[in-house]
């Protein structure tokens, strides 16, 4: 399941808004193969359909190894997937999610299972998908090549994006309780994601690197050469140009007169504090 070149394998996620999308569209412009059933935000549609479902955190090692090996066989295999792995593709579109119905996932399994499929055979691969920090330790386990690139941004800004998605679908989960789509509990699911991104770089800091949107902004010649170092990628001479073309920068900072703090737990405020983050 090795790529066809000596870069190893890049995975890009994190909390939905956080900037994953402009580090997808570097890697693609490096020459990376993202995946053939891409939506407009460069997430891969495979991966959605495999990983992106509540049922996936109670799925045995062995399973969910299986799931993974099925997934890198897509990636890195141009031939029609065996009829077995469609069929494993199609089993997991049956049923409504509660973010995508069964005919969507029924196309994402259509694609899946396609015959044709980009030339890839020299190139490095890797994929996007914002849920991939769900699933992303227990992949590290299944290949040991893996590289996984987290973004952030600053968390109470994060807590008044449209984007909730995460927070619907995992914070139940991961806070423990029922949810509202509301500040206070998207920050409480925020600090929970990125403890558990944190401690997993702290684990292996040479797989897992975490980078911050804004910083991205503020310097991305810096950035642009820390991710480019981290992933073992050679730049191309277009490739630093176009990435910052990617950057927005006009709504950095107009999250700042929104907030009130008080609506926040004291304890979650104390963990953006402690990330380093200003809380005004």
């Amino acid at each position: 399941m090795a790529s066809r070149t000596s870069a190893p394998p890049i995975a890009i996620g994190g909390v939905g808004g956080s900037g994953t999308r402009v580090v997808a569209a570097l890697f693609r412009d490096l020459g990376y193969y993202l995946g053939d059933d891409l939506n407009d935000a460069y997430d891969n549609l495979w991966f959605t359909l495999l990983f992106k479902r509540r049922s996936i955190l109670l799925e045995t090692d062995g399973k969910l190894r299986g799931l993974i090996k099925l997934f890198f066989r897509r990636m890195t295999v141009r031939e029609r997937p065996a009829p077995e792995d469609a069929e494993q593709a199609f089993m997991l579109a049956e049923v409504d999610r509660l973010q995508h119905p069964r005919e969507w996932l029924i196309e994402r399994a259509r694609t899946f299972s396609d015959a044709s499929a980009e030339l890839r055979n020299d190139k490095p691969w890797g994929w996007k998908e914002p849920n991939t920090h769900i699933v992303i330790d227990r992949m590290f386990a299944a290949n040991p090549d893996l590289l996984y690139i987290h973004t952030v941004r600053h968390p109470l800004r994060m807590s008044l994006s449209r984007n909730q998605n995460q927070l619907e679908n995992w914070g139940p989960i991961f806070l423990n309780r029922d949810v509202a789509i509301e500040p206070r509990l998207s920050l409480g699911f925020w600090c929970a994601a990125h403890r558990r991104i944190l401690d997993l770089q702290r684990s292996a800091p040479r797989r897992a690197l975490i980078v911050d949107y804004d910083k991205l902004c503020a310097e991305p010649d810096a950035q642009f050469g820390k991710i480019l170092k981290f992933a073992g990628a050679e730049a191309n001479p277009n490739a630093l140009r176009r990435f910052k073309e990617y950057l927005w920068k006009s709504d950095n900072d107009s999250w700042r007169g929104e907030v009130d703090l008080a609506v926040f737990d004291p304890k979650d405020l104390a963990y953006v504090r402690e990330m380093g983050y200003p809380l005004s």
